[in-house]
C-alpha cells in the first residue's frame, strides 16, 4: 500500500506582505510504499484517518477569505521507489502441490503366489499354452500326445498330431495350434482346433523346437539353423538368426522382440529383424536351460532343467535374480 503526506512549508514574507501575494508558498506531495499491511476482510479495507496539520488549516482559511487574488497552489509530486517486497494476495499466490514420487520397478519387485497346481497327464511335458476360453494345452514329448485341460484341473480330451510332439503356439485369431517336431522330424504342423485335424505341414528342413507367431510369420527354434521364421502363405523360410541354439528350448516373443536361449545356456534378445540387443549369461546359475516367457513389462524368466530353479532377467538384460528353487519344490522345470 502507498500513502501520502501533505505538508505545508510557510514563507516569510506573508508576515510582512500584503494578502495580495500571488504565491503564499509551496506544497510538496511525499508518495512512497509503507509499510502498512491491510487485511481483506469480508471485502472492506480498512482506512486509516491522518490528522490535518495546523498550516493546513491556515490555507484553507486565508484561500476561503480572498477567493480572487489567490490562485491554484503549484504542486510538486515526488516519488519514491520501494525496496520493499510487494505484497501479494492469498488468491494471486500460486498453490504448489507435491505429487507423490513414482515407483521405479526393479528386479526386485516380484512376489511369487501360488495359485494353483494342475496336475499333467504326460511325464515329459515339453511346453504349455494357453487357449482362449481358459483352458491349457499341453504337449508331452514321449507319448507324443497333447493334453487340454479345463481351467478347474480336469482333463477335456487328448488328440495326437501324427508325429512326434515338441513344442506348440496358440494362434487366438484363427483358433489354430502349430507344433514343432523336435529333432525326429523336420516339418511344422497346422492344427484347427474346431474340428482337431491338420490343415497343413510344412518342411522346414531343419529340427524345430520352440515356436512363436507374428503376421502371418512363425518363428521357431532350429537348434543348428539358429533362429528362422516360415510364412504361412507359401512356407518359404528365412533365417533370421545364425549359430547354436539349445535344443528342446522354448523362445518367446514380447512386442518386437524375440528372447531365445544359446546353447551355453546364456540369453538373447534381438528385434524380429534380427538386430541384436543384449545378451545375459547365466552359467553360474542355469543348467540346461529349456523355458522361456517374458512379461507384459519386459521383464524375462528362463528355467534351468538340471539346476531346478528359475531365473528373473531385468528388461535390458544386465540384471538377474534366482526367483525360485528346488527347495520350493521345483523338480525339472521345463516349460513355462
Amino acid at each position: 500500500m502507498n500513502y501520502v503526506s501533505i505538508s505545508w512549508k510557510s514563507e516569510k514574507a506573508l508576515e510582512t506582505l500584503s494578502t495580495t501575494i500571488y504565491r503564499i508558498g509551496t506544497i510538496i506531495l511525499d508518495a512512497r510504499s509503507s509499510d502498512i499491511t491491510l487485511a481483506n476482510r469480508n471485502i472492506k479495507q480498512a482506512q486509516t484517518i491522518v490528522p490535518i496539520s495546523t498550516a493546513a488549516r491556515s490555507s484553507y482559511a486565508n484561500r476561503k477569505k480572498n477567493p480572487q487574488r489567490i490562485r491554484t497552489m503549484p504542486v510538486r509530486r515526488r516519488y519514491f521507489r520501494s525496496n520493499e517486497p510487494k505484497l501479494a494476495s492469498r488468491n494471486e499466490q500460486q498453490i504448489q502441490t507435491m505429487e507423490p514420487t513414482k515407483h521405479v520397478p526393479t528386479i526386485d519387485d516380484v512376489k511369487l503366489i501360488l495359485r494353483d497346481t494342475v496336475k499333467t497327464c504326460g511325464d515329459d511335458i515339453a511346453c504349455c499354452s494357453l487357449l482362449s476360453d481358459g483352458r491349457m494345452i499341453f504337449s508331452c514329448y514321449s507319448s507324443n500326445k497333447m493334453y487340454v485341460i479345463r481351467s478347474d484341473g480336469v482333463l477335456d480330451f487328448t488328440f495326437k498330431s501324427g508325429t512326434r510332439t515338441s513344442h506348440l503356439h496358440y494362434i487366438e485369431e484363427s483358433n489354430k495350434l502349430v507344433v514343432t517336431s523336435g529333432f525326429d522330424y523336420t516339418c511344422i504342423k497346422v492344427i484347427n482346433m474346431i474340428n482337431r485335424k491338420t490343415e497343413k505341414v510344412i518342411d522346414v528342413g531343419s529340427e524345430n523346437y520352440g515356436i512363436v507367431h507374428k503376421d502371418g510369420k512363425l518363428f521357431y527354434n532350429g537348434h543348428y539353423a539358429g533362429i528362422s521364421f516360415v510364412s504361412l502363405d507359401n512356407g518359404s523360410v528365412t533365417r533370421l538368426v545364425f549359430g547354436t541354439l539349445h535344443r528342446y528350448s522354448s523362445i518367446a516373443m514380447w512386442s518386437d522382440y524375440l528372447y531365445f536361449i544359446n546353447e551355453n545356456d546364456s540369453v538373447t534378445c534381438c528385434d524380429i529383424q534380427g538386430a541384436f540387443r543384449w545378451k545375459s549369461k547365466l552359467n553360474g546359475f542355469l543348467k540346461d536351460a529349456r523355458g522361456i516367457t517374458v512379461d507384459t513389462k519386459g521383464y524375462v524368466y528362463v528355467s534351468g532343467f538340471l539346476s531346478n530353479n528359475v531365473v528373473r532377467i531385468s528388461p535390458d538384460g544386465a540384471k538377474h535374480k534366482l526367483l525360485i528353487s528346488e527347495e520350493k519344490g521345483l523338480n525339472r522345470p521345463q516349460a513355462m
